[in-house]
């Protein structure tokens, strides 16, 4: 969770309307001092309000700006569902403020509040969307506004260095997965559940059989029982000498991951670099480890 409550740090990037506002600005001004006009010199104090009014309104915005910023797992090429508070401190209502992580000498945007009213609060979903998977760091969280004339973005934040793991890319069909490199081995496992009735042959387990309904029919029978889940193995060969791009594999590996999530099955996985087999349990924790794993050194073989 990422907190902004500090004064924090203050940006002005100015845009290019700003920019020929400012040329606007000078050149009426220079001309009015050297004629002596009393409308130009008008003019020239209705340019100069608009900015001191911008510079202040900008300001009173990015200052009453509260973040509360809570981070759920990254998945490469997919918007982060991240939870994001922003609270308005303020006596006057809030207008176009964006959100987001400080990094690169830059604000990068996570989430958009169009209007916020003093004294209040809301939640904003993240749309930011990780390229490839990894480690993201950032050096800070912050606000920015352009209210009211777009002059300029008048940027706030607060030096809150931090990293987050992103999750290697979901491929759209799962189906797929032993490629080059990477071997997928299910097994049963778990709890039964019952199924269907049917007679009992020569090589079931006499356990299965109901009894009752037996002795009803005149005949065994048994009931079929299936398995609740299937565990699966995925075995990721990490030398850089197999056949298929590595990150097409380390993609495939995760496949399985992400069905165990939503089916609530189990799986494990097997690191191999030629001369070591490394098992991961639980499926967060392989995740994590696909998200940073490399490629292992070249040349590597089994002895």
């Amino acid at each position: 969770m990422s907190d902004l409550k500090e004064y924090g740090h203050r940006r002005l990037h100015v845009s290019v309307a700003g920019k020929w506002y400012l040329a606007l600005t000078i050149g009426l001004g220079v001309v009015a001092t050297s004629s002596g006009n009393n409308v130009l010199y008008l003019l020239e104090s209705f340019l100069l309000g608009g900015l001191i009014l911008s510079g202040v309104l900008s300001e009173l915005a990015v200052a009453s700006i509260q973040i509360q910023w809570t981070r759920s797992p990254c998945i490469a090429s997919e918007r982060a569902h991240d939870r994001i508070i922003v609270r308005n401190r303020g006596r006057l209502p809030v207008f176009c403020m964006e959100v987001g992580e400080w990094a690169g000498r830059k604000l990068i945007a996570h989430g958009f509040v169009p209007y916020l009213p003093p004294k209040s609060e809301i939640v904003v979903s993240s749309k930011w969307i990780a390229e490839k998977r990894g480690i993201h760091k950032w050096d800070g969280i912050g606000c920015s506004t352009s209210y009211p004339f777009g002059f300029a973005t008048k940027i706030r934040w607060v030096a809150l260095k931090g990293e987050r793991l992103v999750w290697p890319r979901r491929l759209e069909k799962s189906g797929q997965t032993d490629a080059q490199g990477v071997k997928v081995y299910r097994t049963a496992s778990g709890d039964f559940l019952e199924g269907e009735i049917r007679e009992m042959q020569p090589d079931d387990d006499y356990r299965h059989v109901v009894w009752t309904l037996s002795a009803r029919r005149g005949a065994p029978v048994v009931r079929v029982r299936k398995a609740n889940s299937r565990a699966a193995e995925v075995l990721l060969d990490l030398r850089v000498d197999r056949a298929g791009d590595f990150e097409e594999r380390i993609e495939k590996a995760a496949s399985p991951f992400y069905a165990s999530e939503v089916e609530g099955t189990q799986a494990t996985l097997i690191l191999f670099d030629g001369i070591y087999r490394r098992k991961i349990f639980g499926i967060s924790t392989a995740l994590d480890l696909l998200a940073t794993v490399q490629p292992a050194p070249k040349g590597r073989h089994e002895t």
